[in-house]
């Protein structure tokens, strides 16, 4: 029976914390990544697609400024920024959802590491086409223009907004989620495991210099 002042996490054993530390962790991976692909498909094919005229403002504003039919790099910009998550972010997806059964550890390891890379250069590509339209409509005060404006800072706004709440939530559970990929890639025995990347990680924690924040920009880019 239950202590009448004791907690669920009290009557668990080390193991068990371990353990629901880990199911934790790859349950919020998993759901975040894809959470964030099912947005940002609806985004692009049903909410942004070509019958919505969702970017016709940018080419209004960019042919007012210029006096020609110019790029609409808001456009440009938003469809780097969504084929690439697509792309990349359903990769993620499924090898997280294959770890989660138990498989493929050590290439979710990989595709995590190496797509949160390619990620963080689509971000940078979109942030920078991003402030370049904004800035390319700052001269005139035409009314289209001004519109122009406001519709790109909510984009952006938007983008930072849900990208911030996603990498805080895989901030909280990395590292975690790392012991679960090495638990599997050691067949459940970390003590003996002799993989170098794993024996590295336990040389860290038993010297308690564990950096989640190096673990964080390991396997995101950051």
């Amino acid at each position: 029976m239950l202590n009448a002042g004791a907690s669920y996490g009290d009557d668990m054993s080390k193991d068990e914390k371990m353990m629901h530390g880990m199911e934790e962790a790859q349950m919020a991976f998993t759901t975040t990544i894809v959470v964030g692909v099912v947005m940002q498909a609806l985004d692009t094919f049903r909410y942004r697609n070509t019958a919505t005229s969702y970017y016709t403002l940018g080419d209004t504003a960019q042919t007012i400024s210029t006096s020609t039919g110019a790029t609409n790099y808001w456009k440009t910009a938003s469809q780097i920024k969504s084929y690439s998550f697509l792309a990349v972010g359903t990769v993620m997806a499924i090898t997280q959802i294959l770890s989660m059964t138990g498989s493929m550890a050590a290439t979710n390891l990989m595709v995590w590491t190496y797509g949160g890379m390619i990620l963080n250069v689509t971000g940078l590509i979109y942030s920078l086409m991003m402030m370049y339209a904004y800035d390319s409509e700052h001269i005139t005060d035409n009314t289209a223009e001004t519109s122009y404006q406001t519709a790109l800072k909510t984009d952006m706004l938007e983008t930072t907004l849900m990208g911030t709440a996603a990498a805080f939530e895989l901030w909280l559970e990395m590292e975690n989620w790392v012991m679960a990929q090495y638990y599997q890639m050691c067949e459940g025995d970390l003590e003996t495991c002799e993989i170098a990347e794993v024996v590295e990680w336990k040389e860290m924690k038993m010297d308690d210099k564990m950096d989640k924040h190096a673990l964080f920009r390991t396997y995101l880019g950051f």
